[in-house]
């Protein structure tokens, strides 16, 4: 059976679980102090990776569905606060142990596990994967990492200290559309990238009424473990489920939700250093809700000889101008893409995911089509899921490890800070600081909520 080799003395392991059980109960710090925990050798490719699931409603029965079923790997654990939610997940797997809190999975079950996959909501991201990792656990997260900067860094800093592998739940980094926009790009099809617009049809939806009324709390929810680290409130309705999306100490709204789709082509084509300004114009966003619409425009300066680029975002009806160079009768695709602008032609990548990547007009494509760029980025042939897998087993980094994720986070989390703040940003990215609105600052770490407190 495939285990996760740990640098520790058994001494620390029982005082590590010792640590746990405290955590559980009010007050105590979450995570224990950090110890270097790393991977020891290869682990054999034929042997299965041991994986606890948090969150195994929604978008965890797709991961049950991809690394279990599909996968072939093996579901050693199912954590979900929600009875109700999770029912369809508990049901097909009745042999499974099942948890209501990650904690006391962790502690209970921590030799018997290799691996966690986390889909929980947002802002429950950060707390069992840096637990998770303290235990020398690997980690698939999904999207975004987080809802907030400083948390992103972390996540990013603990996996490269405990050597673990990690991927986030963009799976559109694993589609060959992302790697040609990049060799075309930099095959010079377009010239220099000056501009991009990127677009998604997902918007968001305010609340009207706040705070919401306070409701009954459902017999099959744990409302205080599915609040986690977010400021205490009555239990209501307008937050879940998958509502939860439009409320800033749950969620990330549009942005979080499909900029790490949308986005990751541009960054990662074009391989860009961090934003200097930020601007965006925001409707109905308040200091609780998510913006019913946004333009988020992010400016890039120069690199070496590379000139400044602008990025901007569209989401909740809002689109780009339709572009002169785009077929009579063609329009832009309805769910999202993104429109690259070079100083010698247009690029096009369709969809919320670049599976389909274009030069525009279409004579131009046909004309490149002749003599098409060598393949110089390798494909990920085996998918998203099981390139984690791989990477778990000893393989190469996935293609969306946390160094790569982190980076396109803190874009999409920088966006949202623009939205909170209601005016221009001016950032610095090595400080991970506002330097232009200084009460912009609190958005960068988020806030805590008393017996949930992060020793990193």
């Amino acid at each position: 059976m495939l285990r996760h080799e740990t640098r520790t003395t058994q001494n620390t392991k029982v005082s590590r679980r010792h640590y746990l059980k405290a955590c559980v109960g009010i007050g105590s710090a979450m995570f224990l102090p950090a110890a270097a925990l790393g991977k020891d050798g290869q682990l054999p490719p034929s042997e299965r990776v041991n994986i606890a699931f948090v969150g195994a409603g929604g978008q965890g029965r797709v991961l049950l569905s991809q690394l279990i079923d599909q996968g072939g790997q093996n579901n050693v654990a199912l954590v979900d606060v929600d009875e109700n939610h999770a029912s369809r997940s508990f049901e097909k797997y009745p042999d499974v142990p099942k948890f209501q809190d990650f904690r006391k999975m962790l502690d209970k079950l921590d030799s018997q596990i290799d691996a966690v996959a986390i889909a929980t909501p947002d802002h429950m991201h950060f707390p069992p994967a840096m637990a998770a990792m303290q235990m020398g656990k690997h980690v698939f997260l999904e999207k975004p990492l987080t809802r907030t900067i400083w948390e992103t860094r972390q996540l990013v800093e603990a996996a490269a200290k405990y050597g673990l592998a990690t991927q986030m739940g963009n799976y559109g980094h694993s589609m060959p559309g992302l790697y040609q926009c990049r060799e075309w790009i930099e095959a010079g099809a377009i010239g220099e990238v000056t501009e991009v617009h990127v677009w998604s049809s997902r918007g968001g939806s305010p609340q009207k009424q706040w705070p919401p009324a306070a409701e009954t709390v459902p017999a099959t929810l744990n409302w205080d473990l599915w609040l986690g680290s977010a400021r205490e409130r009555p239990y209501s309705s307008a937050y879940l489920p998958g509502r939860w999306r439009n409320f800033w100490d749950f969620g990330s709204g549009p942005l979080g939700d499909i900029g790490c789709h949308t986005l990751d082509a541009p960054m990662y084509a074009l391989q860009l250093g961090y934003p200097s300004v930020v601007r965006a114009e925001a409707d109905q966003a308040t200091p609780h809700c998510v913006a019913r619409s946004s333009i988020v425009t992010y400016e890039f300066p120069q690199q070496g000889d590379k000139p400044p680029v602008t990025i901007r975002w569209y989401d909740g009806g809002n689109r780009p101008p339709r572009p002169k160079e785009l077929a009579p009768g063609r329009e832009l695709a309805q769910e999202g893409g993104a429109l690259f602008y070079g100083t010698k032609g247009v690029l096009y990548a369709m969809g919320m995911k670049p599976a389909s990547v274009r030069l525009i007009p279409e004579s131009k494509m046909q004309e490149f089509a002749t003599d098409l760029p060598k393949e110089t980025y390798g494909r990920i042939k085996e998918g998203h899921y099981m390139n984690w897998i791989n990477a778990v087993k000893g393989g190469p980094a996935a293609c969306s490890n946390f160094a790569v994720a982190g980076f396109l986070t803190e874009v999409v989390n920088l966006g949202n800070l623009a939205i909170r703040a209601g005016k221009e940003v001016v950032w610095d990215g090595a400080a991970s600081e506002v330097t232009s609105v200084s009460e912009a600052n609190e958005f960068v770490k988020p806030h805590v909520r008393a017996g949930w407190e992060y020793s990193v």
